[in-house]
């Protein structure tokens, strides 16, 4: 992941955001078009997080192989989400696609 640092609570990296792959389900949509952003809460073994994934006009949305709007995605919805993660809990999506 490289170097990190702890700063006023928030998880910040020293260099290049890691790429993260990871499955969700959608709680909150704030989405106009292509842009905006979703919530989504992931889930593992042991832990659950509430995660804000950034989408913008180059973000890849696709439902089952079709192009879709960030509008198109709904709350509930299970999807998975590439991207950067940024500080703390936050994802600059690259891909988002709704399982």
């Amino acid at each position: 992941m490289g170097d990190i640092r702890l700063e006023n609570g928030t998880i910040v990296f020293e260099d290049d955001n890691p790429n993260v792959t990871f499955d969700a389900e959608v709680t909150e949509n704030n989405c106009s078009d292509n842009t905006g952003s979703i919530e989504v809460l992931a889930k593992n073994d042991q832990d659950e997080v509430n995660v804000i994934v950034q989408i913008s006009e180059s973000t890849d949305l696709v439902d089952d192989g079709d192009d879709i709007t960030c509008d198109d995605i709904f709350l509930g919805n299970d999807v998975e989400v590439q991207g950067e993660l940024l500080s703390g809990s936050n994802v600059d999506a690259t891909r988002v696609e709704v399982n």
